[in-house]
């Protein structure tokens, strides 16, 4: 299983895709309007973590940068780092303009995605996380660039990882086509 947990990146993306949809057709008969608006928001933090590769809180932090200003390309603090640095995250295009102006007022905590992400989707949101890096990593992608993205410190583990998950998918492949 790994450190992702199975989670597969397209799998988490038209997941969490078609439950903004589905949260979306609500809206428009929903009493709780409110209530669902915030899961939206914490919808579109998780698609942030996942397209991003970033940690929740760095996700969180830039959607509300985002919900404020409209800006799609943000420079984030990195979290867990001794030095200061700093991560370029883009808003994906599939959250729209119109909805930020929707839950703009609202308010979302990193603990109240968590447990959104816990519930509805039965996953730690740092899953998504992983689940960018695999896909990464299943797509050749130089471990050191990886590591750039994603603002790992340590790049000999994701060189574990991604040769691991490599030679897994070879011999799944040799196996298979037997």
């Amino acid at each position: 299983m790994g450190w992702d947990k199975g989670v597969k990146f397209d799998k988490a993306y038209k997941l969490i895709t078609s439950h903004i949809k589905y949260l979306k057709t609500e809206l428009k008969y929903a009493r709780y309007r409110k209530r669902l608006l915030k899961f939206l928001g914490y919808d579109y933090i998780l698609l942030i973590t996942l397209t991003n590769g970033c940690r929740i809180s760095e996700a969180l932090e830039a959607f509300n940068i985002f919900l404020r200003s409209g800006k799609r390309e943000l420079e984030i603090r990195v979290r867990k780092k001794k030095k200061e640095a700093y991560r370029l995250i883009i808003i994906p295009k599939s959250i729209p303009d119109y909805d930020r102006k929707l839950i703009k007022d609202l308010n979302f905590e990193r603990t109240a995605v968590s447990h959104y992400a816990a519930k509805t989707y039965g996953l730690n949101p740092h899953t998504l996380r992983y689940a960018f890096i695999t896909e990464l990593g299943r797509q050749h992608v130089n471990p050191a660039i990886i590591a750039a993205i994603t603002q790992h410190s340590k790049l000999d583990m994701i060189l574990k990882y991604t040769r691991k998950k490599t030679a897994e998918e070879i011999l799944r492949e040799i196996v298979n086509s037997l």
